[in-house]
């Protein structure tokens, strides 16, 4: 049986850790912090027992994919015998680096080491590593187990056997890879949702809409497409038979003007962060945390499954022959 080893079990980490177990892998689990594997064992099992009440598991059942994921007391006999290493701890080079260290003294040199890190550089993870070339950054989602997209970011160093084996696993998991060609603070999804996030913040700020009316225009407008389609193929559609050449060359104009008064700045506004509690807590009244998130994956799993089977290059399902 294929092995995985998860270092940190926090939210992501625990993610993780369901979506292996849920896929036939046998898992191991450590964390310096007890409480946190505790934790994460609830979580893995209502996390895994969701994903096979929506058929979006592997083949078998709760009970043993479950039976198959091991909470380790040590680092080494998490890492004894895995194939794979997603680690998911603290994003802090320096406890990274540690971290590392001790994966390097007993981990064989073939085995990929795959980092969470949504904000911090593989270049410097990597940098003084023995063996740098199995080093990269495989930045899921949030929940790991339901959104698809993991960003795979190699370093200079990273070797492109390693890459493939990696995107192979992910794929493996039933995730859509998407692979950084570039090293960029943020990688590409989180880019592009605090580039929505600032226009979003700078409308309430300058009283153009509510929190509630920004959200329900992304929600029922084009977040509806972008569950379906990225922004280029649809803006592609938005050019009728022309395509992407007729919308730039039409449109070019009025993106240019909006483009010209939307927010540049890069500090987050004086009391806005007030003012969107402000407004969050009115959308969302007294409703506990736990019912949002079964909300939301609920919702999430859903969409899932109306979207099964649109992971090709075309999501309009055009098979190009």
């Amino acid at each position: 049986m294929r092995r995985a080893a998860l270092i940190g079990v926090g939210t992501i980490g625990a993610g993780w850790a369901t979506l292996f177990a849920a896929n036939g892998y046998e898992v191991t689990l450590f964390d310096e912090c007890p409480e946190n594997l505790q934790r994460s064992r609830v979580l893995v099992e209502s996390a895994t027992a969701f994903l096979f009440a929506h058929d979006l598991a592997g083949p078998g059942d709760p009970a043993e994919a479950i039976s198959h994921l091991v909470a380790c007391d040590s680092l080494e006999d998490a890492l004894a015998n895995a194939a794979f290493v997603q680690e998911s701890i603290v994003e802090d080079y320096a406890k990274k680096s540690a971290v590392y260290d001790a994966i390097e003294a007993v981990l064989p040199s073939e085995s990929p080491v795959v980092s969470s890190s949504s904000g911090l550089l593989i270049s410097r993870l990597q940098s003084d590593r023995r063996h740098p070339e199995r080093f990269l950054i495989g930045h899921p989602w949030n929940p790991p187990y339901l959104i698809p997209l993991v960003e795979i970011v190699p370093g200079p160093q990273t070797s492109e056997q390693i890459v493939d084996e990696v995107r192979g696993v992910y794929e493996s998991l039933g995730m859509d890879p998407v692979l950084v060609r570039k090293e960029v603070p943020g990688h590409i999804g989180n880019r592009l949702a605090a580039a929505l996030w600032r226009e979003a913040i700078d409308l309430v700020v300058r009283g153009v809409a509510s929190v509630e009316d920004v959200d329900k225009a992304v929600r029922c407008g084009p977040g509806l497409r972008w569950a379906l389609m990225g922004v280029h193929l649809t803006y592609h559609l938005g050019g009728g038979p022309g395509g992407i050449d007729y919308f730039i060359e039409h449109l070019r104009p009025a993106f240019e003007w909006w483009w010209g008064d939307m927010a540049t700045w890069s500090d987050f506004p004086e009391g806005a962060g007030s003012e969107l509690s402000v407004g969050v807590g009115e959308v969302v009244g007294a409703m506990p945390y736990e019912d949002m998130v079964a909300r939301r994956d609920e919702l999430l799993a859903y969409l899932l499954k109306l979207n099964s089977g649109r992971r090709e290059r075309n999501p309009l399902g055009d098979s190009g022959e």
